[in-house]
């Protein structure tokens, strides 16, 4: 098992966070550390070039990957899994006598990480994928 974030990490970067109230009142250490173990397992998996960036070995991380990692937890014990569908995927109208009721599109499309987390990777990403880094040479 691996986790990009510890607990202290995560509870840290929650410690300011306005957004935060599951996190810090809700969870449990155990809960914690399952979601920051999954939600850093769903990221190794799903971005595309993290695997090449990181090893599962290695304790340090970059703080844009374990702040993603710590908001991505946070998101998935509220959320639930994100596999899952929702309960009006694929509903299009509903009518009950005169009440008629049309649904948006509100359906991720499969996307399993949240744009908000993958922002936030954006730092550390190789610049094919989006990144901003520049080798820094020095002479």
């Amino acid at each position: 098992m691996f986790q990009f974030a510890t607990i202290a990490e995560a509870d840290a970067y929650h410690a300011d966070h306005p957004f935060a109230a599951s996190w810090e009142e809700d969870m449990d250490e155990d809960q914690k550390r399952r979601a920051l173990i999954y939600a850093s397992r769903l990221l190794f998996d799903h971005v595309p070039w993290l695997p090449l960036f990181v090893s599962r070995v290695t304790p340090l991380y970059p703080a844009a990957l374990r702040d993603a990692t710590s908001e991505f937890a946070r998101r998935l014990f509220e959320r639930g899994d994100p596999f899952a569908g929702s309960d009006t995927e694929g509903m299009k109208r509903m009518k009950a006598g005169p009440v008629e009721i049309e649904f948006g599109t509100t359906d991720s499309g499969g996307q399993v990480i949240p744009n908000e987390v993958i922002a936030m990777l954006t730092p550390i990403a190789p610049m094919h994928y989006g990144g901003i880094n520049v080798p820094l040479v020095r002479y």
